[in-house]
């Protein structure tokens, strides 16, 4: 099934009209929830992986009709595509116009790359800003393998990275207990890291 020609409605409708199991607030009025973000890490489409013949403008119709569905039962939230990643080339990813789109409130991307860093933060931070809207990295991360003081290291820089860019957000992943290798939970058993996380909260 190709997910970005699939017709969403009824479950965005299940979804904006549930309710909060603990305050039983419908979602749609839930002044808890910040933003609706809808299907970030889009694969691009511009690679051999695409097995299911996904175009572009697939991709950016799905984001129009996503956002309208949703501002048709709740118009109270911030909407955001999700983090895109695969700014950095030409992936097929029509990112200016779907960060464009009616309904879409701010700028959202993931960073776990170099080229992130360097080509998709500054292009992003630029763009957004042109067109008066901000932006945020939603999720950015190291393994544990990396090493407690080298991933420290690298948080810091990337909180100094979003401040230098203006970022109106960023989180990383991930909040969690797990202290393996492969993980990238952040905890107290991670302290240096977590240290660099509790000096860059607001």
């Amino acid at each position: 099934m190709n997910p970005y020609t699939h017709d969403w409605g009824a479950f965005i409708s299940f979804v904006a009209n549930r309710r909060n199991t603990v305050s039983g607030v419908r979602y749609a009025d839930d002044p808890t929830i910040a933003i609706v973000a809808f299907a970030g890490e889009v694969e691009p489409v511009n690679s051999t992986a695409n097995s299911l013949g996904v175009t572009t403008l697939q991709v950016t119709n799905f984001f129009k009709k996503a956002f309208a569905s949703w501002q048709a039962i709740d118009p109270n939230h911030l909407l955001s595509s999700g983090g895109l990643l695969q700014l950095d080339w030409n992936s097929g990813i029509d990112w200016r116009t779907i960060f464009a789109l009616p309904g879409s409130d701010l700028c959202s991307i993931h960073d776990y790359s170099r080229a992130d860093q360097t080509i998709t933060t500054p292009a992003v931070a630029s763009y957004c800003a042109s067109i008066g809207r901000p932006w945020i990295t939603e999720e950015f991360g190291w393994e544990q393998a990396t090493g407690d003081l080298s991933r420290s290291r690298d948080f810091a820089a990337m909180y100094g990275l979003q401040s230098r860019y203006a970022a109106a957000g960023v989180a990383f992943w991930n909040l969690g207990p797990q202290t393996s290798g492969a993980t990238y939970d952040v905890n107290s058993a991670t302290a240096l890291t977590w240290a660099a996380v509790r000096s860059n909260a607001p």
